[in-house]
């Protein structure tokens, strides 16, 4: 009856607790729990040991707030790295006017129809880089130094091997020993056979290139309509693709421009033409346009005959890509990142000259307000809890109007320590090592019967160089049951003690054994209502503030009044020490 009784209660507060939400706070649970729901609650509350409702909520929200972040991480590279790259992806390439510039023994580039290479370090049967700078080759489109056996690249049923784009060789070379033995024997390709050209082009792809040579749009267009030749002839070249082919000697001589053959020429080819004539029609009458939709429609329906003349186009009349270097999306992706970075750079430069100090380091102005110091301690040592403690009692402030209010989380004696972390407070401070106060209880931060706790309060005034300044001592020791660790509970448990306690004070509100013997020592031994305090200055046990540093927070707080906390900039002490301490600086 009991555990129904108590289930309704909650149910009872689950309504409430509805009818009270906000608009907001229910369209933040809805998302909290489409991006948490891969995670059931049974398995929060056995794994996660998170048995209320509450601790399970505050669970996913934390999860739901880091997968945002992450989210925003994501496209904030996206936007960075990734958007500029899918407008204008990335080309390597050259124009001819470019390639010009690339003509020393360093900077050795090469064109061969319509591809880039780099010949430094080029070495090919005695043929080496340092003879190609010698004979003035970097910079240059070399495609008539590189022939091609025409009939390999466009394999089309009866195609003639003596035809050629390139003129016969010189006599003897390795390449027309090689033409001459193609002539005599056409069925040398089958089989897989490695003609010279094609493995020397196999060579400086795999070890050479640098990219492809690349023609504007506007350009192919006026040289296809004539505008700037020479006798305003037309340039037959068109785009597929993106990919420029110059069809220009082929269409002007009606077919391929040579003929290699032995000295017999008793059965010379009677035709030159070898591409479909609808391939050639597409050239000769759209000169310097995008084909590509109408070589779609072309091939649609004979995929075979689209790969070979395909294949052909590539392999011998290619003559680079479209250059979209200065097009619209270029610019774009350009302008985009540009802003991007406009607006960041600006950011930082304008809070940059908001945190600059213009003029002389002023003196605050000295403030009456009751202030705390907490300081929470856990096992640090006699060198740094005396530094602390001293940085804190020599404030420039009014000694009667701040109060050292330290927590130590336990009975613990810290690495290295030869006294517990409470006993060396007290030391320090100067209290009587005679006097045991009675431990009294208070509700801590745990699980079950961790959720009781038992503390002491010791309080009394500690001199340092010259200053007298109130102090408050609470040391968790926990209750009779427990064997380790006694009293602790952790950091925040410790700034809760604190925070419930003047709660309590400005809400008048029941308070616990532990908070009223605080009480009674704030205002009956140090001689201050525990409601006149206005601010509390949080620092860690191993931390030293500078003199001036509460003055300027107060007057911060005082001068703004939409302040709620203010975080001090913090420094290492031994910063120059080791690697370690610079790498914490950075």
């Amino acid at each position: 009856q009991a555990a129904e009784a108590k289930a309704d209660v909650e149910e009872e507060d689950d309504e409430d607790e509805s009818k009270k939400m906000s608009r907001a706070r229910r369209n933040w649970l809805v998302l909290v729990w489409l991006l948490t729901w891969w995670v059931p609650s049974p398995c929060l509350s056995w794994c996660g040991r998170l048995r209320r409702k509450d601790q399970r909520i505050a669970w996913r929200e934390k999860v739901a707030l880091c997968a945002l972040i992450l989210f925003l991480c994501c496209v904030m590279i996206f936007w960075i790295a990734v958007l500029g790259l899918l407008i204008c992806p990335k080309q390597h390439v050259h124009t001819i006017e470019e390639m010009r510039g690339h003509n020393t023994a360093d900077d050795a580039l090469i064109a061969i129809r319509g591809e880039i290479f780099d010949i430094q370090g080029f070495n090919h049967m005695g043929v080496n880089s340092k003879y190609l700078v010698d004979s003035n080759y970097p910079g240059s489109d070399l495609s008539d130094k590189f022939p091609l056996q025409l009939s390999f690249v466009c394999p089309f049923p009866g195609m003639d091997p003596r035809l050629a784009l390139s003129p016969k060789p010189e006599p003897y070379t390795d390449t027309w020993l090689h033409d001459h033995r193609f002539w005599r024997h056409p069925g040398m390709t089958q089989g897989g056979y490695n003609y010279y050209q094609y493995r020397l082009m196999r060579i400086m792809r795999e070890n050479y290139s640098r990219g492809k040579i690349a023609t504007e749009p506007q350009r192919v267009d006026m040289e296809g309509r004539g505008v700037g030749m020479p006798n305003g002839m037309r340039r037959y070249w068109s785009i597929i693709n993106n990919e420029v082919f110059d069809l220009t000697d082929y269409i002007q001589r009606r077919g391929a421009p040579f003929v290699v053959a032995p000295d017999d020429r008793s059965n010379e080819t009677q035709t030159r033409l070898f591409l479909d004539d609808g391939v050639h029609d597409m050239f000769q009458m759209h000169p310097g346009q995008d084909i590509t939709d109408r070589w779609n429609r072309y091939f649609a329906k004979r995929p075979v005959a689209r790969r070979i003349h395909y294949q052909c186009l590539r392999g011998a009349f290619y003559a680079g890509v479209v250059d979209k270097r200065k097009s619209f999306q270029c610019y774009f992706a350009n302008y985009v990142l540009l802003a991007s970075s406009v607006a960041l750079t600006s950011i930082i430069f304008f809070k940059f000259l908001a945190a600059l100090q213009l003029g002389s380091r002023r003196e605050p102005e000295e403030h009456d307000k009751f202030i705390i110091c907490n300081v929470p301690c856990y096992t640090e040592g006699d060198e740094g809890l005396r530094s602390t403690l001293e940085s804190l009692a020599t404030l420039h402030y009014d000694d009667k109007r701040k109060l050292l209010f330290i927590i130590c989380d336990g009975m613990i004696v810290g690495s290295g320590n030869d006294r517990s972390t409470p006993r060396i407070v007290l030391d320090i401070l100067g209290a009587d090592p005679d006097l045991d106060p009675e431990p009294l209880s208070f509700q801590s931060l745990g699980e079950g019967m961790r959720q009781h706790n038992m503390a002491k309060v010791y309080s009394g005034l500690f001199e340092a160089a010259g200053h007298v300044v109130p102090y408050l001592v609470v040391v968790k020791c926990g209750t009779p049951r427990e064997r380790t660790r006694q009293g602790n509970r952790g950091k925040r448990d410790s700034q809760i003690i604190l925070m419930r306690f003047f709660n309590k004070v400005h809400f008048n509100l029941a308070m616990s054994p532990l908070e009223l013997e605080i009480y009674h020592q704030i205002k009956n031994v140090i001689g201050v209502n525990p409601a006149f305090y206005e601010f509390i200055m949080m620092i860690d046990a191993d931390t030293y503030v500078f003199p001036d540093s509460l003055n300027r927070m107060v007057s911060c707080m005082l001068h703004d009044s939409k302040l709620m906390g203010i975080c001090g900039e913090t420094q290492l002490a031994n910063e120059k020490d080791t690697w370690i301490t610079m790498i914490q600086v950075y």
